[in-house]
This record gives C-alpha cells, structure tokens and sequence, in this order.
C-alpha cells in the first residue's frame, strides 16, 4: 500500500505480475485501486511491462457466449466495475507510456467454487466437478 515500497521492489525488472487482491476479498474500491496505482508507478519507474490476471467480473449477466477484447464490459456487480475501473487505468496508463498485458481467464476452479467459468462454460455436467484431467495422446479425459 506505500507507493515508494512497491517503485523499489520492482526496480531493475522487466515485468511485474499484478496480481494482488484484498485481504478477504473486502473493500475493493479501497484497496485494490490504490494497489494498481502503485504497480503503474513503480512501471513507470523501471520501464517494466504489467501483466495483470483479469477475471469475468467486468461482463456481467449480459456477456455475449464468446468474450473478446471488443465485448462490453456492463458489470452487474460492484467487483465487477471496480475490475471495469483497474483495466480502464491500465489503458490510461498505457497513453503516458506504461506497457500492459491483461490476461483474462475467468474464475476459479475447486471445490466450493460456486460461479467458475470452468464448470459453467466448458465441463458439461450436473454434477459439481471435482477434478480435471488432461487429456492425453488424443484421447479424451
């Protein structure tokens, strides 16, 4: 949460994975914005590329069957538009030189997790999954 902290951690390097969320997932809107505002300091300090996890938050209820960089973000959640407003600095950001990567891949996966893209979009099943194989020389897991 110290700007200075975070600007000498990522000294001399070239990336800086930004993927820290709220103790408890709690106060979004007052941790996590300032937490990204330090990363893009301590970018601009070092020349380094930011690399942030994104989720699916941003889309809502509405999000089209296929998300792409292009789709709306009308987030139905207060997560959701305080994820609206991290990717919406990173692009400003990127206007005053500040190099970003935005990797979306969605939720989690285990057990107890309720909304996952995984068990929604891509394991075809009523039953909660509690395991996934890779699928091996072709065949199917």
């Amino acid at each position: 949460m110290h700007s200075s902290d975070v600007v000498e951690a990522a000294r001399g390097t070239e990336l800086i994975v930004h993927a820290a969320n709220p103790p408890n997932y709690r106060n979004w809107r007052g941790l996590a914005l300032p937490m990204l505002d330090n990363t893009i300091a301590a970018a601009r300090s070092s020349n380094a590329r930011i690399l942030m996890p994104a989720t699916i938050y941003n889309f809502g209820a509405s999000a089209p069957t296929v998300v792409t960089e292009n789709s709306p973000q009308i987030p139905t959640s207060r997560k959701g538009q305080v994820r609206v407003e991290m990717e919406l600095k990173l692009q400003k950001a990127s206007l005053e030189g500040v190099r970003s990567i935005v990797v979306r891949a969605g939720d989690f996966f285990g057990p107890g997790a309720g909304n996952s893209w995984l068990t929604r979009g891509m394991i075809m099943s009523r039953d909660r999954a509690r395991s996934v194989a890779p699928i091996k020389d072709g065949g199917s897991a």
